[in-house]
């Protein structure tokens, strides 16, 4: 099975990390309530439109989608002035805000009302988190083995390391002036892994032989 990471898609248009340090966006399919004060015949209940507009009686057609309430308030002031009405009164609200998707490996993918505040983290705990092992083994089952491929590998890595070092310690109890790494002793490391080990088992045998043959020359 692929693995599949976990998709969440904001179709608010907002940035999850700047959910409470700014006032909300409007986009495609929030649903917005106009009040144009003693103008009842003005004041309705719309939905931004696939094109990012909302559409209102006498001004037609204004572009909604990433603009805020108090942003519509200014647009739709300047337009109602522009259509003849002296000193328009308006309040703007959201009355819903459009809808989070979240996809992928979790518990209940789907569709999920926004609401303020809400971030990548709250909506991945909406749907549910991901699956438990008795629900959908697949997504713990991969984890698992990818986990279980590294730690053979750290431990082959350890392995060759202890094989080399009791090769280095033989040639020291010897006396001997070189040691030798046995046949066989990185199977299944890299070139450069085994490159680093050998260098640092060699470095480590040098400077212990030059202590000891430092050591017998002062006696």
């Amino acid at each position: 099975m692929r693995w599949s990471p976990l998709v969440i898609c904001l179709l608010a248009s907002m940035m999850c990390s700047q959910a409470d340090a700014e006032p909300y966006r409007l986009a495609d399919g929030d649903k917005v309530e106009v009040r144009v004060f003693d103008r009842p015949d003005l004041s309705v209940t719309v939905r931004v439109d696939v094109d990012g507009n909302l559409r209102l009686p006498l001004i037609g057609a204004i572009q909604a989608s990433g603009q805020t309430a108090d942003d519509i308030e200014r647009q739709l002031g300047n337009a109602y002035r522009l259509a003849g009405i002296l000193d328009p009164r308006i309040a703007v609200t959201i009355a819903e805000a459009g809808q989070v998707f979240v996809a992928g490996t979790v518990h209940n993918p789907g569709r999920y009302a926004w609401e303020p505040g809400l971030t990548a983290m709250k909506a991945y705990a909406l749907a549910g988190g991901a699956p438990r092992l008795s629900d959908s083994g697949n997504a713990l089952l991969v984890f698992e083995a990818y986990r279980a491929i590294e730690q053979e590998q750290q431990a082959v890595v350890r392995l060759a390391g202890a094989i080399l070092r009791h090769a280095r310690l033989t040639a020291e109890a010897a006396a001997g002036t070189t040691f030798t790494p046995p046949a066989g002793w990185a199977s299944g490391l890299g070139s450069e892994q085994a490159s680093e080990l050998v260098e640092r088992e060699t470095t480590l045998f040098d400077r212990r032989r030059t202590a000891l043959e430092g050591e017998l020359a002062n006696l």
